[in-house]
């Protein structure tokens, strides 16, 4: 990549140089170096709204919080020989898109803007039809159009403000491909992303070795491989006043892929607790060429537990698949416990004091509530004011002008949906003025400011 961008640098004047991504192979805050900017591909099924918006929120960690584009967008049906998702309603291709800018993109090019008549890729929908006439999403994208041309130039290139940033190791992927390509490490990652935004918090990704001195909530899930430099940066960070979340299997590698040590390994001291033993939470069928008869009466180990709560500070209980780490506390206090099999009443969920700020160990995969629940409390123990409350099918992005902070309300739902906004605030768009409550029409965005004389930043 290098080698072709000096290249070009050394034969175009004025030319910004891009690529698409991401790529779970390549590390893409590598691969962004040689780079303007890093661009991205979107292509979201239908009924798919979190994991577009965690793939922009990606893009703009690769880039180190700078616009980008979007080279690649859908613009209806899409598949090879065959359509394989269904074609998206009116409205969905334009707020997908809405969404790309409202996630820190400053461009969106659609894919394809005529459709082909032959190969392989004769069925992707395109802006205008075989025959070079209109098709069926050419109108909204059209008024995109206008409405770019309207209030686009308002907020292009400005930042997306974050408290709270998630540590996005490749290093950790790739180790974590021993014994097979199945653990959920970017589904977590996304999982939590969408667990900040439903309390209205914009969420930044980083290195294991970013600086994160600007953030007050670092969620680093599955951080398999960890070595001195990142202990160390973690380390600063909790010392300093912040609150980290660490979850299972954390702690286990160092830099060669070796596993060296008690997991979390070089972490332990921070979250002051040690795995002592892990488990499966699923199961997985058997090749067919094992053709055992079913042994009754046997032991069955759990493929689903349950944790529940072992402090007054946060009662209740949440369903736990996938993966359990059984933990002792060495300094850290139980917040939550297994119920089931044989390691019932152990540990599940740890937090730890460290310097002025707070580690919590998250030994399991959980049901969205909990996430939800803990980002909430997260930001409580981190003094981070909340912006609004998200419902379900809706998504909330902040991006900080010099002069305004610009709030998208993007609903992907099929009905309206309402919000309270504290404030008085005018829609962009419509230029309507809407005081504490907004409600945003099905397959539709609201971008809003301050209606006030004297702006105010948010943070």
């Amino acid at each position: 990549m290098a080698l072709q961008a000096n290249l070009l640098r050394q034969n175009t004047q004025g030319q910004f140089i891009s690529h698409n991504g991401p790529l779970r192979t390549v590390n893409c805050f590598d691969l962004a170096k040689p780079l303007d900017f890093l661009s991205d591909d979107n292509y979201p099924r239908v009924g798919e709204y979190h994991s577009p918006a965690f793939s922009m929120d990606l893009m703009r960690g690769y880039n180190h919080g700078k616009p980008f584009l979007v080279l690649e967008h859908r613009s209806g049906s899409y598949g090879g020989y065959s359509p394989d998702d269904p074609n998206p309603p009116p409205g969905l291709i334009r707020l997908w898109a809405w969404q790309t800018l409202a996630h820190g993109a400053d461009g969106v090019l659609f894919f394809r803007w005529r459709m082909s008549n032959g190969g392989s890729e004769q069925y992707w929908q395109g802006l205008l039809n075989y025959d070079g006439s209109p098709g069926r999403a050419f109108p909204e994208i059209s008024r995109m159009g206008s409405e770019i041309e309207k209030v686009g130039p308002e907020f292009a290139h400005t930042p997306t403000p974050s408290s709270v940033a998630e540590i996005l190791s490749h290093d950790s992927l790739w180790a974590l491909h021993v014994g097979g390509l199945t653990f959920p490490y970017l589904e977590q990652l996304q999982a939590f992303m969408a667990s900040f935004r439903h309390w209205g918090l914009n969420v930044d990704f980083v290195e294991p070795t970013a600086d994160l001195t600007p953030y007050k909530v670092v969620v680093a899930p599955t951080l398999h491989v960890v070595d001195p430099a990142i202990a160390d940066n973690l380390e600063r960070f909790v010392s300093a006043g912040g609150v980290l979340i660490l979850t299972a299997r954390s702690g286990y590698k160092d830099t060669d892929n070796i596993a060296a040590r008690v997991p979390p390994g070089l972490l332990a001291p921070l979250a002051k607790v040690r795995v002592t033993d892990y488990m499966l939470l699923e199961k997985r069928p058997l090749p067919t060429w094992f053709d055992f008869p079913t042994e009754e009466g046997s032991y069955r180990a759990s493929t689903e537990n349950r944790i529940t709560s072992a402090s007054r500070d946060w009662p209740g209980d949440y369903v736990a698949k996938g993966w359990a780490d059984i933990l002792e506390p060495d300094g850290a206090r139980t917040l939550f416990r297994y119920q089931k099999d044989f390691y019932a009443g152990r540990a599940a969920v740890t937090l730890a004091d460290y310097g002025k700020g707070k580690v919590i160990y998250v030994g399991t995969m959980l049901e969205p509530r909990f996430y939800a629940d803990l980002a909430r409390r997260a930001a409580e123990w981190a003094k981070v004011s909340a912006g609004p409350e998200m419902p379900e099918g809706m998504d909330y992005v902040l991006r900080q002008g010099k002069e305004h902070a610009f709030r998208f309300l993007l609903n992907f739902s099929d009905s309206p949906k309402s919000v309270t906004v504290p404030g008085e605030y005018r829609d962009l768009l419509s230029g309507k003025v809407y005081s504490g409550q907004v409600t945003v029409p099905r397959l539709d965005l609201r971008v809003l400011v301050q209606n006030e004389s004297a702006p105010s930043k948010v943070r």
